[in-house]
């Protein structure tokens, strides 16, 4: 199947020069496509002539329950998909270079911060939108969240209700 003209009512080909739709499940519910652009692989849904495109999330955090925590909170939209946790820099690090997610959810103090402060780490960074976490607040996380290329620092305290909001104005921002 070529591009999602054939799941939009109004005929319009607007993603038909974007995408090229790779599979698609058409149980019941929404139906999802999995589409290619550009250099990602994008989880498209189609429900009740609305179509959504899922971002992909990365969480970068050194505890478990944080982590976890996030991926609840995320969990409740369905336009956003974790698709990796890293536990320290070098796993983010990596699993950016693997999975080229969308969002990076990151706490800017976990283990391994010399490979945050990277070149090669940074510039990896800027490919996907940063959205920084942090028990901190001071001058110094502040910098550190800027020069890494984070749009936000969201306090780690708050990601209950500030999380969703943050994220989504985030996925609307060109990279």
């Amino acid at each position: 199947m070529r591009g999602l003209s054939r799941v939009q009512d109004d005929g319009s080909d607007m993603f038909a020069h974007q995408f090229n739709v790779l599979a698609s499940n058409s149980k019941t519910g929404p139906t999802t496509f999995w589409a290619s652009g550009a250099s990602n692989l994008y989880k498209i849904s189609v429900r009740q002539g609305e179509v959504v495109m899922t971002s992909k999330m990365l969480i970068a955090d050194d505890s478990a329950i944080v982590r976890r925590g996030i991926r609840e909170i995320l969990s409740t939209q369905s336009e956003f998909e974790v698709v990796g946790e890293a536990t320290n820099f070098n796993e983010t690090d990596r699993l950016i270079k693997d999975l080229n997610p969308d969002v990076v959810i990151m706490d800017i103090h976990m283990p391994g911060e010399h490979t945050a402060i990277s070149n090669e780490f940074i510039s990896r960074l800027r490919c996907s939108k940063l959205l920084a976490i942090s028990i901190w607040g001071d001058e110094p996380t502040r910098m550190l969240a800027e020069v890494l290329g984070a749009s936000i620092l969201l306090d780690k305290a708050n990601l209950h209700s500030t999380l969703i909001p943050t994220v989504t104005e985030l996925c609307q921002k060109p990279v």
